[in-house]
C-alpha cells in the first residue's frame, strides 16, 4: 500500500519514454507529456525496453503473445505480428477500471538484439497509484521466462 500512495500522478507508463508504443485501439496521444516523462524517470527508471540478443523477432513476438495470458484479466484485442504490434485491454480487479496495454517488438538498430518496448495506460483518472507500472513490471518478468532469459538484475 505503501508503494502505493508514493506513486506518482501520472496514468501512462512506458519502457521507452522518448519513443512509446502507441495505441491503435484507443484514445491514448502517441507520445507522453513532458510531466508524465518525468515522473516516469523518476520513479520507474527500473522500467526499460526489454532487450533480446541475437533474437529472432518472429519468435520474440510469439513470446510476446504467450506472456499476454499471465495479466488474468487482459484479453488481446489487437494483433499484428507482421508490424510487431499487440495491444491488450486490461481490467483492473477492484474498480473493474479498463487499462490498456501496447507491447512493440522491433529489431533493433543495428540488428544485434529484439527490443520490446511496453507501454500501459489508464482510461481513467489522473493517477493510477502505480498499477501501469506494476502491469509493466510483470508482463515483462513473465516475458523473461517465455524467452529463458534471466530475471531482471540476475545475470
Amino acid at each position: 500500500m505503501g508503494q502505493a500512495l508514493s506513486a506518482p500522478v501520472i496514468n501512462d507508463v512506458s519502457t521507452n519514454l522518448e519513443d512509446p508504443p502507441v495505441f491503435a485501439r484507443s484514445q491514448h496521444p502517441p507520445a507522453l507529456a513532458d510531466h508524465v516523462k518525468r515522473a516516469c524517470s523518476k520513479a520507474y527508471s527500473h522500467l526499460q525496453p526489454l532487450a533480446v540478443p541475437g533474437g529472432d523477432a518472429a519468435a520474440v513476438f510469439a513470446a510476446a503473445r504467450r506472456a499476454a495470458t499471465a495479466l488474468p484479466r487482459a484479453n488481446v484485442v489487437l494483433e499484428d505480428a507482421a508490424a510487431g504490434v499487440l495491444e491488450l485491454l486490461d481490467v483492473t480487479a477492484l474498480m473493474r477500471f479498463k487499462d490498456d496495454v501496447s507491447v512493440r517488438v522491433r529489431q533493433a538498430p543495428g540488428g544485434g538484439s529484439v527490443l520490446v518496448d511496453v507501454r500501459s495506460a489508464s482510461r481513467v483518472g489522473k493517477g493510477d497509484l502505480g498499477a501501469n507500472a506494476a502491469r509493466i513490471g510483470k508482463y515483462l518478468a513473465v516475458l523473461r521466462r517465455e524467452l529463458g532469459l534471466p530475471a531482471e538484475g540476475q545475470s
